[in-house]
């Protein structure tokens, strides 16, 4: 699938803005093309915008400011994309810095809906998350084996012939379930 230029940039933004995709865009880039013109986007080094690099185009502000034109080779405006955009009812406009004769756009949200203090933590967060879902799955598993025998040995003692089966499977499953929501 060929991703044009505008796609290719609108989804990046979108990542950034919605803020929980600054986390993991650390190390993603996107590239696409738009007839003879390439890009690749990706965050910047400091996951607070977005640098897209452009070969054979350029970047420049339209005459009223509000949108980014790319223009070919031959100075053709070719495609143009907005410089305010709408996620969850909430409006960001997208500070442009234009490098490199044109051929760099650096865009950065201006006002986004999470603190600086927050925005540092988020990557934080989601490694923590790994290691969390680890220990719920392995308190499972312990929870499940003393369940299992302790409900295989109650079985025994009620239904000496055919309880330890279900005893037993009644018990892992309590057992794990409380030892998912153990901490």
């Amino acid at each position: 699938m060929k991703l044009g230029l505008v796609s290719t940039i609108s989804v990046v933004i979108t990542a950034l803005v919605l803020g929980g995709g600054t986390a993991h865009a650390q190390s993603s880039t996107l590239s696409g093309t738009f007839g003879d013109i390439s890009a690749v986007s990706g965050p910047t080094p400091d996951a607070t915008g977005v640098t897209t690099d452009l070969t054979g185009g350029t970047f420049a502000p339209d005459p009223g400011g509000r949108r980014i034109e790319v223009s070919n080779q031959q100075g053709a405006v070719v495609d143009s994309f907005p410089l305010r955009y709408q996620v969850n009812g909430q409006v960001f406009d997208l500070a442009p810095a234009i490098e490199q004769n044109g051929s760099r756009l650096t865009l950065t949200p201006v006002g986004l809906p999470i603190e600086e203090s927050r925005r540092a933590e988020l990557p934080v967060h989601f490694a923590d998350y790994a290691q969390e879902l680890s220990r719920h799955q392995y308190n499972a598993a312990v929870g499940a084996l003393i369940g299992a025998a302790v409900g295989g040995l109650i079985g025994f003692f009620l239904l000496p012939l055919f309880g330890e089966i279900p005893g037993a499977l009644l018990g892992g499953l309590i057992g794990a379930g409380i030892g998912w929501v153990s901490p």
